[in-house]
């Protein structure tokens, strides 16, 4: 099952804090993120002009903001991602 986390990211325009639910794609030290909306997505819009995010992953028994610096990837293949993303999880359990 893949489940929800909270994402944060700066937003473009105002500077502010911006907290969005992303699919749970970790994968050991990397997390993917799909954008349903593609570039269009406010939070992506936001990435590309401070790549700079925090994601709030369980770590032990606490849930910890985990900072990391955002890519994004126009030319992956956004199915298959989300497959790859759904077998890690299936993998995990």
């Amino acid at each position: 099952m893949v489940t929800s986390v909270p994402a944060e990211t700066r937003g473009h325009a105002s500077g502010k804090t911006r907290r969005v639910p992303v699919g749970n794609g970790r994968k050991g030290d990397s997390f993917w993120v799909i954008a349903e909306h593609g570039t269009r997505a406010g939070y992506v819009r936001n990435i590309q002009h401070d790549p700079h995010v925090r994601v709030r992953l369980r770590l032990g028994l606490r849930y910890r903001w985990v900072p990391g610096v955002a890519t994004i990837c126009p030319d992956d293949d956004p199915l298959a991602r989300q497959r790859h993303i759904i077998a890690w999880h299936l993998c995990a359990h």
